[in-house]
């Protein structure tokens, strides 16, 4: 149970406060520090986190502000109630439209125009008398009159919130639906919370042990998966369904939730297995337009891409992307992106190796030309003065290229066209930092 009590935390969009003989100059931000004022003082006890969002469209005239609240998870439900409706009913003294949205307790928000506030009032009284919290969470809008919130939360918490709402819930409870976006799996859940299927978890392990899950959508009608194109659709099929068991109806789809999206990319199923198998790739994502592979060996770029570009279901209207991920000591990883647009003329894929072997580069973008003859899009930043890594860049990019370069400080980042000679006016920069004179000199310096 949730007893601790930190400080009071103010999310605004807007917070300049300022006022004058006219009133506030910004009366959404003002009417959201009265918000926040009036129920960290009203309710200290009870009031864990003040939300907020405020915007104003001209100064003095007009501004909006929705407010909300995160309740301790022990605020007893009479109480819960006064403060709901004290949030209903409270108006701001500055000329703004105010946005009653609601209160979260135990994982749970309340707000009086969601379809399901009876239910959820009462899932809310049963968590507070056996003291638990949802695992996930069903957080209230920014604003009440944009959209229904969703839970959230990964598969497994879900999971553990449907146990608990399945040992408190009876048929004399009525109904509640839980409206889910999960992750880890990526997915969307719209079902009878009570009796949403035990076997969930198992159907998508079992599919993903084979291949992976791209995405999954469960209904009170059925469960859909989508997977990766895929050759194996029908054995995939089958391993889903035994899975399932007979209570839950299960389809396995191609690449993706939509059933036309789905026809189209099965005819790259045969493409998505032979690059799958390359050596040296991690992951793969097929779409419609483009198929990105994914690797920890630089080494295996090459050929990866000849692969792709050799395969005959490789067709006219797909591009590909190479994104090689390098472990670094101090970060999780650094990625670098190849991209080949469709119809690109030729490939420039040794300029790419080239940047991304140097230990020095920490940002990398390369992409081929649309165009015969066309020039090679490079954007590259690197850990040392941007002065010291030209010499490296030059000596790897030939003339006519296309590249926006940055040094340890982005802010010296300049813009230009490779020559063996540039001119301070060949070069272009969004900042004044940069001394562009100084920049050229070192490039022809290099030689």
């Amino acid at each position: 149970m949730q007893t601790t009590r930190p400080l009071m935390a103010l999310t605004a969009l807007s917070v300049v406060l300022a006022t004058s003989a006219c009133g506030s100059i910004s009366p959404g931000a003002s009417a959201a520090e009265e918000f926040t004022e009036h129920f960290s003082s009203a309710y200290p006890d009870q009031v864990l986190e003040v939300v907020t969002t405020a915007s104003d469209e001209l100064p003095w005239v007009s501004g909006e502000m929705g407010g909300s609240l995160i309740l301790a998870d022990d605020t007893p439900p009479d109480t819960l109630a006064e403060i709901l409706e004290d949030v209903t009913t409270w108006e701001p003294d500055a000329d703004a439209d105010y946005d009653a949205v609601g209160v979260q307790a135990n994982g749970l928000c309340l707000y009086g125009s969601d379809s399901q506030q009876e239910p959820k009032t009462h899932l809310r009284t049963k968590l507070y008398a056996e003291g638990l919290a949802l695992q996930g969470t069903w957080r209230c809008p920014n604003w009440l009159r944009s959209y229904e919130t969703t839970y959230r939360g990964e598969l497994s918490q879900l999971m553990q919130d449907t146990a608990t709402v399945r040992s408190l819930w009876g048929e004399e409870d009525g109904e509640l639906r839980v409206v889910a976006d999960i992750s880890a799996p990526s997915g969307s859940v719209d079902h009878l919370w009570a009796t949403l299927p035990q076997t969930l978890p198992d159907v998508l392990a079992a599919v993903g042990e084979d291949h992976p899950v791209k995405v999954f959508d469960l209904t009170d009608g059925d469960l859909r998966i989508a997977v990766q194109p895929t050759t194996e659709l029908t054995d995939l099929q089958a391993v889903a369904e035994a899975a399932a068991g007979p209570d839950l109806p299960v389809q396995v789809m191609q690449g993706s939730l939509d059933s036309q999206q789905s026809e189209r990319l099965d005819a790259l199923a045969p493409l998505g297995d032979a690059l799958r198998s390359l050596p040296g790739v991690e992951n793969i994502l097929v779409e419609q337009d483009r198929v990105t592979l994914s690797t920890r060996d630089l080494e295996a770029v090459r050929g990866i891409y000849d692969a792709a570009m050799e395969h005959p279901e490789f067709q006219d209207g797909l591009a590909l992307r190479i994104r090689y991920d390098r472990l670094v000591p101090d970060a999780d990883q650094l990625s670098f992106f190849y991209e080949h647009p469709s119809g690109s003329a030729g490939e420039r894929l040794s300029v790419f190796e080239e940047l991304a072997a140097l230990r020095t580069v920490n940002r990398l973008w390369v992409a081929d030309s649309r165009q015969e003859g066309g020039n090679l899009d490079v954007q590259v930043d690197f850990t040392r003065p941007l002065v010291d890594a030209l010499p490296q860049v030059k000596e790897i990019l030939p003339d006519g290229i296309r590249l926006k370069v940055a040094g340890a400080d982005h802010r010296d980042s300049v813009t230009f066209t490779t020559a063996r000679t540039l001119a301070e006016d060949d070069l272009r920069s969004l900042y004044e930092i940069p001394d562009l004179g100084a920049i050229a000199q070192a490039w022809n310096d290099a030689g």
